[in-house]
């Protein structure tokens, strides 16, 4: 009896597994759009995928699964923006910023304000301090690509993140926010960024700079008090190229 119990049982999780091959085929689909080496390969996968009933449904229960990463290749390519609150509402969990990039992807006119306000309610409130280094890296970039002002203070906070690719992406969006959309509130990043403990913040801190310079955008920085710190940085090659970056465009 316990042998034909333990056939059946095994019996039934092969047809299950089989079931689950046939029913749910947009996994095959959502593979072949995102590894596709040919165009014809992935517009047929596209194509498999929109015949899918319920995929909606399917993929949001994926994001909580090991296909979550298939679920985001499909919602991507097929742009799916009605599941932009969907998403919106996951960012927060983000373990690693691939569901915020996907997010940002679908980003147009009508769902902009309401994704980028969701983007910055996150990095100003309290759950900022919960939220993985990752995630607050893609949700930076297109704040300060499109230019949206988060208050100084919360910058500034940002930077002093325990994670050097976090300081570093807060200072590429205070890099964006000078000098595409002219918002100079953030000096007091550039100056913890000039004595920054890891050299390679300061020279992006020092890059940045010389750019505003370059363009004649104000700063707390001359050109004569930028080379007076080139020259004290202790890092031999670090010093060599923060003094390139001020010989560049005739500033020498």
């Amino acid at each position: 009896m316990l042998r034909r119990i333990l056939f059946l049982s095994i019996l039934s999780f092969i047809y299950s597994a089989h079931a689950v091959v046939t029913t749910d085929s947009w996994r095959d689909a959502a593979r072949k759009a995102g590894q596709s080496e040919t165009t014809q390969i992935r517009s047929e996968a596209l194509a498999e995928l929109r015949k899918q009933k319920n995929l909606d449904q399917k993929l949001i229960l994926a994001l909580d699964t090991e296909d979550r990463y298939l679920a985001l290749e499909a919602i991507s390519a097929l742009q799916l923006k009605k599941l932009v609150p969907d998403l919106l509402s996951k960012v927060e969990k983000d373990i690693d910023g691939f569901l915020t990039l996907t997010l940002s992807s679908l980003l147009d006119e009508a769902n902009k304000d309401k994704v980028l306000s969701g983007y910055s309610g996150l990095l100003t409130s309290k759950k900022f301090k919960t939220i993985s280094p990752a995630t607050i890296v893609a949700l930076l970039e297109p704040l300060g690509r499109i230019g949206v002002a988060l208050p100084a203070k919360s910058v500034e906070q940002m930077f002093k993140h325990k994670y050097p690719e976090v300081r570093s992406s807060t200072l590429q969006y205070v890099r964006s926010m000078a000098l595409a959309h002219k918002k100079r509130e953030y000096n007091k990043v550039l100056d913890s960024g000039i004595t920054s403990a890891e050299f390679q913040l300061r020279l992006q801190t020092i890059s940045i700079l010389q750019e505003l310079l370059s363009l004649n955008i104000k700063s707390t920085y001359s050109l004569t008090k930028l080379r007076g710190i080139c020259q004290k940085e202790k890092v031999k090659n670090a010093r060599e190229s923060c003094l390139q970056f001020l010989s560049k465009g005739g500033m020498k």
